[in-house]
């Protein structure tokens, strides 16, 4: 083969892939609003703005039909306050589902791996006894009579019966167009505030209780380039 020709082999190549490929973004947002933090946001009762929003994604996998495992990544902490952290993976024209877990398995939280995405740098880590914080978040609530409410979570613990990883599947056709995630934020913190919980900070019952309401607001969408 001449040089020019395996040139446009090549070339050939990286268009085949890039056009069988999408990168799936997760969204967290309030509405359908993408969230940037420091930004105010309405919400059905007043106004949030969020510092941080930091959350794990274990064992992210998207498979075919006949179950075969076409794309498989470990562990991917997703953060705010790095917009490319949010792009996880890539989705295959043949892939029909994708599945993950929101939060780090019970054997991440005892291996002593401590680093990379579960590095006590990125401010996830309670103790050897607590494991880690699987979804964080931190803001201002200002409420319909206009109270400014300092709100915090971090929601985590993986011993039963108060675990907080969650798994989630969700069929995907990547030909309705690029799948994203998104997360609707205002919805279980609305819950929250509702029970007069703006900070929960340890493991337990209600720690378990949001992160099933994290789970539910999670939404496969579709985007358009």
């Amino acid at each position: 083969m001449t040089v020019s020709k395996f040139v446009c082999f090549s070339l050939v190549l990286i268009c085949f892939n890039a056009f069988n490929q999408s990168v799936l973004r997760f969204l967290p947002c309030v509405g359908s609003q993408p969230i940037e933090l420091g930004k105010e946001y309405a919400i059905r009762e007043g106004y949030i703005s969020f510092y941080a929003v930091k959350f794990y994604v274990s064992d992210f996998r998207t498979l075919t039909e006949k179950g075969k495992v076409i794309k498989g990544l470990p562990r991917v902490l997703v953060n705010l306050e790095d917009s490319s952290s949010q792009s996880i993976g890539e989705i295959d024209s043949a892939a029909v589902r994708l599945d993950f877990l929101l939060g780090t398995d019970s054997l991440s939280n005892v291996s002593g791996i401590l680093e990379g995405a579960l590095d006590p740098i990125n401010g996830m880590y309670w103790a050897w006894n607590s494991g880690y914080i699987n979804v964080k978040t931190e803001g201002i609530y200002i409420d319909s009579i206009g109270k400014e409410i300092p709100f915090e979570f971090h929601l985590g613990g993986y011993l039963a019966p108060n675990a907080t990883a969650r798994f989630l599947s969700f069929d995907v056709n990547p030909q309705n167009g690029i799948p994203q995630l998104v997360i609707h934020m205002d919805d279980w913190l609305m819950y929250a505030f509702k029970k007069g919980i703006y900070s929960l900070m340890i493991p337990g019952k209600i720690s378990a209780e949001l992160a099933t309401k994290v789970q539910a607001s999670i939404q496969l969408t579709y985007r358009h380039e």
